[in-house]
């Protein structure tokens, strides 16, 4: 396992989040015990193959602050999906990782029932199923922008 000696050890062992800190290039240095139970051993080559360019990327590019979704491999084999935030500092990075595999299968399931609620909502607010009194378009206009409002929150 990697050492729990990031900064403040009291720090990292009560964070409630996954903490990590990397080198300049990337590369991982050290990390929190709930980092080791979410991604284990290292850094890079848990990344899964078809996205570790995207890490490598946002290194490259030395932006200020990372802000990315991409697969994991767990030693077990298991495939996660992990959100990584990280912020450049003088030594490397510093970030944190959020396991949201289930959260994003979730927001799929819900987005399909809600894209076709969408657009029956918006076939008949055009009057394309015949045309609705005022009241009744109007309900229906509420209920599309709703609908297009939770579109969105699930999707983000």
């Amino acid at each position: 396992m990697i050492p729990a000696i990031l900064l403040d050890n009291d720090l990292l062992a009560a964070a409630p989040v996954a903490m990590f800190r990397a080198d300049a290039d990337g590369f991982f240095v050290d990390a929190n015990a709930r980092w080791n139970a979410l991604i284990g051993d290292g850094w890079i080559p848990a990344i899964h193959p078809d996205d570790r360019e995207l890490w490598k990327a946002a290194v490259a590019e030395k932006q200020r602050d990372i802000d990315l979704r991409f697969r994991i491999v767990r030693p077990d084999g298991a495939i996660r999906v992990v959100h990584v935030r990280a912020s450049a500092f003088a030594a490397g990075w510093i970030g944190v990782a959020d396991d949201v595999t289930e959260r994003q299968q979730i927001s799929h399931q819900l987005r399909t029932p809600l894209t076709s609620i969408r657009g029956a909502l918006g076939l008949l607010a055009s009057g394309a199923m015949g045309e609705l009194n005022d009241d009744a378009r109007e309900l229906v206009r509420i209920a599309e922008r709703n609908c297009i409002r939770l579109i969105d929150e699930v999707a983000g």
